[in-house]
């Protein structure tokens, strides 16, 4: 268990290309939030009943220690590394996060060759999967800016966007960055269901498109009162969600996503939202867990538009 109240960031690395991105985000992260930095690399140790011979695991323990070291001493100078063994990297990085309360665990990500979109055995869900805590993605093939500007937050008055709200806040005062809330209501007819009937009346539609944006606008402004002196801005565009939190998060240096959680489990369960957009986004995007209200994590509140 953790022997500090410092915050602790866990930024996972190889020590070759896959991670550096994720070690620089994470420095960026530790140094605006005071946060202690943990670079962690994984080495392969199946254990019982088959573990590798002792000169074997020494090795690889040795190779993955001196990789990550290089890295540290290249775009992270002053943070902690540690190697740990795993027959799988993510296991091993949850693991380790909750050993160490680490509040967030920072990833590097791959996409499919010539595709924008995350590789299914990417690690990077893999952890998004398994572990309770915030999970920043990094694209390994862009750079990240040396500076966070403009963080991008979806919102869609739901307790996991105000989660969401409530950690870019956080990280636009450290960083002094630009918040912006993006809300999205869809008007495609059929994106919608209603009890009973097999189409949806244009007019009842409109009208109800209409109520949805005023209100996810006034949601907006009353949740950003809690930003302070936080510069801020928001907006409620029409059309789908992952398109248009794809489009905004483009030119953005964070993109921030909330989640919802399995109550029994205190996992991250990605929605019908934010894994896509995960898998596609070219940003840095943020993925921040459900916090627990009253001993429940209930989404029960929200409309249809909220949880598409």
């Amino acid at each position: 268990m953790p022997t500090t109240d410092t915050p602790s960031i866990i930024a996972a690395c190889d020590g070759a290309d896959r991670g550096r991105q994720a070690v620089a985000l994470g420095r960026i992260i530790a140094e605006a939030t005071g946060a202690r930095l943990t670079i962690a690399a994984v080495y392969p140790h199946p254990g019982f009943p088959f573990p590798p011979p002792v000169a074997h695991h020494v090795d690889e323990r040795r190779r993955a220690d001196r990789a990550i070291r290089a890295v540290r001493d290249d775009l992270a100078p002053g943070a902690r590394t540690v190697v740990v063994p795993g027959l799988s990297p993510a296991h091993a990085l949850c693991k380790l996060a909750d050993d160490e309360g680490a509040s967030m665990i920072v990833v590097g990500s791959r996409h499919a060759a010539g595709e924008r979109r995350m590789a299914d055995a990417d690690h990077a869900l893999q952890v998004l999967r398994s572990t309770h805590a915030a999970v920043l993605v990094a694209p390994d093939d862009r750079p990240v800016s040396p500076t966070i500007r403009r963080i991008v937050v979806g919102f869609d008055d739901g307790a996991g966007s105000h989660d969401a709200l409530a950690t870019a806040v956080e990280l636009a005062r450290a960083t002094g960055a630009h918040l912006h809330l993006l809300s999205v209501v869809p008007r495609e007819s059929n994106a919608w269901w209603v009890e009973g009937e097999a189409t949806v009346d244009p007019v009842a539609l409109d009208r109800w498109v209409e109520r949805r944006e005023a209100e996810l606008s006034s949601a907006a402004r009353a949740a950003l009162q809690s930003a302070g002196d936080v510069e801020t801005s928001s907006e409620v565009l029409p059309g789908g969600a992952i398109p248009r939190l794809l489009e905004t998060g483009a030119d953005a240096d964070l993109l921030v996503l909330g989640s919802r959680r399995w109550a029994r489990l205190a996992h991250l369960v990605l929605g019908s939202v934010s894994e896509p957009v995960v898998r596609k986004s070219t940003c840095p995007t943020l993925v921040v867990p459900r916090r627990r209200r009253d001993g429940v994590d209930d989404d029960s509140h929200l409309t249809a538009s909220a949880r598409s």
